[in-house]
């Protein structure tokens, strides 16, 4: 049949589809997949203890998200705290997010905050794990300078050893006004310093080249499984409807045998009833050849009934049987007659 050949790719390829399938979910050693299960970590900080939960286990292109708290260990004055998170792709960092927990404020010791840090992980990453950093910036004050402030004690008018004034060209006294010291002041300045833990965050279950390279051939086989599902289909369809042909003719064929069984029917008692007049007409012809025979018959019967009724009627004449006699007839030869 002309389906066999598309039968047997169909089933060619629905087998290699099948075994590449049962390889990708086999031989790949860790399948993708999300786990919901949290896992938690610690991160030690120089004024804060970081406790962090997050997915153990996200997949590419999915959003997740880690949960922070941060407790104060002293009262410091914070300018922020900060968290970031990164994944390696070989020897490349990549930022995935930010976010900042604690903004600038004083913070006393064994203030708790809390934040849900969402992140949206990346299509194409590879296989690897996310981590965070978390970075405190904290201000502290020190004296820098002092101030002083001082009051007016009017004029030195003379030139003296007193330093309220000086030499011009080292001949002329300048007057300078003269002041006594009243006290002083520290000037403070400030500097931020910072502290930065690392804790590691969610492993990322992307697929291994292996997995791609299997899931590109499996599909491209789904396709041409499709197409060849497709060309089978358009097959049966045909064959269906040649089917429905052949019904057809066989009905026809089947009905045309009908009227032939039936015509020879009526050509065999058409025989027979020919057969019969035949009989009947040669036992007519028989009958025929009879009566005429019969009839010739009695014609000739009655033709020699009359020929001899018609002679036994004349009158016999006396004749002498002596030549020499006056009434010695000579015997004449009669001659038949013959009737037509």
């Amino acid at each position: 049949m002309f389906i066999g050949n598309p039968r047997r790719k169909f089933a060619l390829l629905f087998s290699v589809a099948f075994t590449l399938a049962m390889v990708v979910l086999i031989v790949i050693a860790q399948p993708a997949f999300a786990d919901l299960t949290q896992v938690s970590a610690s991160v030690s900080l120089q004024d804060f203890t970081i406790q962090v939960q997050y997915p153990s286990v996200v997949l590419p292109g999915t959003n997740t998200q880690v949960n922070v708290q941060a407790i104060a260990k002293s009262a410091v004055t914070l300018d922020s705290l900060t968290a970031y998170i990164y994944y390696v792709d070989g020897t490349n960092l990549h930022q995935v997010t930010s976010a900042t927990i604690v903004g600038s404020q004083n913070v006393a010791s064994g203030n708790t905050f809390t934040s849900d840090i969402p992140i949206s992980v990346p299509q194409g990453m590879p296989r690897t794990s996310l981590f965070a950093t978390f970075t405190e910036a904290v201000k502290f004050s020190y004296v820098s300078s002092y101030s002083y402030s001082s009051y007016y004690n009017g004029y030195d008018y003379g030139c003296s050893s007193y330093p309220a004034y000086s030499y011009d060209n080292m001949q002329n006294c300048s007057y300078y006004p003269y002041y006594n010291s009243y006290s002083s002041y520290p000037q403070n300045s400030y500097v931020t310093i910072t502290d930065t833990g690392i804790s590691p965050l969610s492993y990322v279950n992307a697929t291994t080249p292996e997995y791609t390279s299997l899931l590109s051939q499996y599909q491209t086989q789904q396709q041409q499984l499709s197409q060849v599902q497709s060309q089978n289909q358009n097959l049966q369809q045909q064959l269906s409807q040649q089917n429905q042909q052949i019904s057809q003719l066989q009905a026809q064929i089947q009905q045309l045998q009908n009227n032939l069984q039936s015509a020879q029917g009526t050509i065999s008692q058409a025989s027979s009833d020919n057969s019969n007049l035949n009989s009947q007409l040669n036992n007519a012809n028989a009958m025929t050849h009879y009566v005429t025979y019969l009839v010739i018959a009695f014609g000739i019967i009655a033709i020699l009934a009359l020929v001899l009724g018609q002679h036994s009627k004349q009158p016999r004449k006396t004749q002498s049987v002596n030549p020499y006699a006056a009434n010695y007839v000579p015997p004449q030869t009669e001659h038949p007659q013959h009737s037509q």
